[in-house]
């Protein structure tokens, strides 16, 4: 019965709450009862929840259509701005045998720091944490860590150019 709520909770969630017509101070206070940790009203529609398991700082856009696939904690901090379809993914699996590749589920956290700017479609993978004052290009895959102030473009991502602080 527990787990049936819980589906039931989450397709409420990414159904209702998400929708295009929902006001957007009665979608924050309804993630932050849920369970996000949401500091900004920022949150547009269309969005996908696999959990409330993500923090989200002041100040901070969350644009249409953003995927938090949150097995482990997603941090996003203050200031940031995530672009349309982007997909900040925590869940992976371990390499297998050969009769079965796909090995054991193992989910590893996602951190953003302050005053990052993640494009339009960009993939973050799990374990990443990109450092504060980055810039992800449209259309990368974020595979491991950012340094922080830096322009990050690529499949995989890589430091292009270093930013002034």
């Amino acid at each position: 019965m527990k787990n049936v709520l819980r589906v039931v909770v989450r397709a409420f969630v990414n159904s209702v709450v998400a929708a295009q017509l929902m006001p957007r101070g009665v979608r924050y206070r309804l993630l932050r009862a849920w369970g996000v940790d949401t500091r900004s009203k920022e949150i547009h529609p269309r969005f996908v929840f696999s959990s409330p398991n993500v923090s989200i700082g002041e100040n901070t856009t969350i644009n249409w259509c953003v995927l938090f696939e949150a097995g482990a904690r997603i941090t996003i901090g203050d200031n940031c701005g995530i672009g349309f379809y982007s997909q900040l993914i925590t869940t992976t699996h371990d390499v297998g045998p050969s009769a079965r590749r796909m090995g054991a589920e193992k989910s590893l956290p996602i951190t953003i720091g302050d005053g990052t700017w993640v494009g339009v479609n960009v993939i973050i993978q799990p374990g990443v944490t990109i450092g504060e004052g980055c810039i992800i290009g449209a259309g990368s895959v974020v595979t491991s860590d950012c340094a922080p102030n830096g322009f990050y473009a690529g499949a995989p991502a890589r430091r292009v150019k270093d930013l002034s602080d």
